[in-house]
């Protein structure tokens, strides 16, 4: 998990338990909390924003205040058992080349799952 100061500072870290139970000890503040997971099989991973998005520009600061806790900053992480099943696959050549005659290389190719029912969406990047 990643508490990032509103102010625009460096981000404080904490990792969950084998029990999924996280905390972390941060000066008081407001704070972009996220969660990233990486996804067993493969190297993606899911990042979310409290309070249930992904994008950051919708992410809900946290208000921390001195020698107190606030707690009940949940992330609710989809199971992704397998890795995908399907595959995605083409060429990334500079505009000018309307031919295939210049490839870009490398070039990183990113794709995102979102299932607008549950507001859940997952990174695959190769």
């Amino acid at each position: 998990l990643e508490f990032t100061p509103v102010n625009g500072i460096l981000p404080f870290l904490s990792f969950s338990g084998p029990d999924g139970s996280y905390s972390g000890d941060v000066p008081p503040g407001d704070y972009i909390v996220s969660c990233q997971v990486g996804i067993p099989g493969t190297a993606n991973f899911y990042l979310e924003y409290y309070d249930d998005v992904q994008d950051v520009s919708l992410a809900t600061p946290v208000a921390v205040t001195a020698n107190t806790v606030t707690s009940g900053i949940d992330f609710g992480v989809p199971v992704n058992s397998s890795p995908a099943s399907a595959s995605l696959s083409g060429s990334v050549f500079s505009a000018d080349s309307i031919s295939g005659i210049n490839p870009i290389h490398p070039a990183q190719i990113t794709a995102y799952s979102f299932n607008p029912a549950t507001g859940d969406s997952l990174v695959y990047s190769t």
